[in-house]
């Protein structure tokens, strides 16, 4: 996976309208999305280059991550979904790997 090709397809890619109403443990998965897409942010920038975060951040996307594949594993999700957050798992996981 291209780092940089994978963050600006998520970028420009709409939050699936069908998770809109979804929910892990009653956090909304718009909520979640949000929070990693954040910490993406810090990280990523506009340029798609991995860059580290500082420890309180990489915790907080860890916990993120977690969530998210969370959400792969338990809830039903439609194809859409499923590729928007199984692309969000893999950019964290690129970011928490500094690659």
């Amino acid at each position: 996976m291209d780092p940089s090709e994978t963050w600006h397809l998520h970028q420009n890619a709409q939050f699936p309208p069908s998770c809109l109403p979804l929910a892990l443990d009653g956090l909304k998965l718009v909520k979640l999305d949000a929070a990693a897409g954040a910490l993406l942010t810090a990280s990523l920038r506009s340029d798609g280059v991995v860059r580290p975060l500082d420890e309180k951040k990489r915790g907080d996307l860890e916990r993120q991550r977690v969530l998210i594949l969370r959400v792969l594993a338990e809830l039903t999700l439609d194809p859409e979904g499923r590729a928007y957050f199984q692309r969000l798992a893999d950019l964290s996981q690129l970011v928490l790997a500094g690659r």
